[in-house]
């Protein structure tokens, strides 16, 4: 298998991970408090933000020429640096 597949499949299972976590997150929103349903809504609407921008660079990353794929690969670093701490955050304070 290739760098590029690989890359793509660690890519792919990150995000499956992601998912995962934020639909154990909506799961659990019937135990969130009034006062903190606002801030939870945000925190979840960020993170599959996140989630829908990072799948758009690998939708389009599959079409890119084979010498882009370093600026890709850094890009998904960044992106994910970004999720994995809000997730983690969000998982701390909204799953008991």
């Amino acid at each position: 298998m290739s760098t590029t597949k690989i890359f793509l499949e660690e890519v792919k299972a990150k995000l499956e991970t992601f998912k995962a976590d934020v639909e154990r997150l909506q799961t659990n929103a019937k135990q969130i408090n009034a006062t903190d349903m606002g801030a939870y809504t945000a925190t979840i609407k960020d993170i599959l933000a996140k989630i829908q921008q990072i799948e758009k660079q690998f939708t389009r990353g599959k079409q890119l020429q084979p010498d882009t794929w370093q600026e890709l690969m850094r890009g998904a670093e960044v992106s994910f640096a970004d999720l994995e701490p809000l997730v983690n955050d969000a998982k701390s304070k909204y799953l008991s």
